[in-house]
């Protein structure tokens, strides 16, 4: 008993040095399904689950609900789900925040393909970021770097949680702001793509728990989507059981979608 005892505490130990163990199990070519867990002492036990994306291997887009699903729906027909049943997708995240609860409107920048659906929020503090997408390439900017010439889609959201490695949120938020269930796009060093949904947390716990228990992701920069009932993710991959993991039935006016190759979002129609 004494052994089995020691065994335990040591294996404890050793997670809790290295990180709670992560699945990596692949879904799709360029496309892996990752589950993990972190301990907070505020939040407890903090669950993330979501997408690591080859961008060498697929296409990774930014879509406009109002375009792609038209007028004349309801609160639930702008959802991610309404929108992965209108588009060939292999998975689709949220994307940034909506200005209303009746109509996809979307709070800051939006780019689908080359177009610009809606402006920078150029003095916003709590969106202080955008997901640029490119090609093969993604950053995550403070929207003081944004460039349009090198942003082929793009999402304003935030607040930005961890850059360069490092937890930018500070300790205070944990009282400022509540714990929510959250969506994030994140980056690792070798430029692969995270969509992500968490349990409930604190933007400070959450990038202590990518920075400090889950290292071996080796995951760079995070930038926060939306939190509550907006954060969802659908994976539809072909070959893979379909899954649809926090809220995927509220209003977003914008997600973001991993498409087959190949594929794209069907055309738009302007606002």
């Amino acid at each position: 008993m004494m052994r089995i005892g020691c065994m335990l505490a040591l294996y404890l130990a050793i997670a809790h040095s290295v990180g709670w163990p992560q699945t990596v199990k692949p879904v799709f070519v360029g496309m892996e399904l990752i589950e993990a867990k972190c301990t907070s002492t505020v939040d407890g036990s903090v669950a993330l689950s979501g997408l690591r994306v080859d961008l060498g291997r697929l296409t990774v887009n930014v879509l406009d609900s109002y375009s792609i699903l038209g007028r004349g729906r309801s609160f639930t027909g702008f959802s991610l789900r309404e929108l992965a049943s209108s588009v060939r997708v292999l998975a689709i995240i949220n994307g940034g925040a909506t200005a209303s609860f009746s109509t996809p409107v979307p709070v800051g920048l939006l780019v689908t393909q080359g177009r610009v659906v809606s402006k920078l929020a150029s003095k916003s503090k709590s969106l202080s970021g955008v997901l640029c997408l490119d090609g093969t390439t993604a950053s995550v900017l403070g929207i003081a770097l944004y460039n349009p010439s090198k942003c082929n889609s793009a999402v304003q959201a935030g607040p930005i949680v961890v850059e360069g490695g490092r937890n930018v949120i500070g300790r205070s938020e944990r009282s400022a702001l509540g714990a929510y269930q959250r969506s994030l796009a994140a980056l690792d060093g070798s430029g692969r793509l995270f969509l992500m949904t968490t349990s409930k947390v604190h933007l400070y716990e959450l990038a202590q728990c990518l920075v400090k228990e889950l290292k071996q992701l080796d995951i760079r920069d995070v930038l926060n989507l939306d939190g509550d009932t907006s954060s969802g993710l659908v994976i539809a991959a072909p070959g893979s059981t379909r899954r649809e993991i926090g809220s995927t039935t509220s209003l977003v006016a914008s997600a973001i979608a991993v498409l087959p190759p190949r594929a794209a979002a069907r055309p738009s129609k302007q606002r």
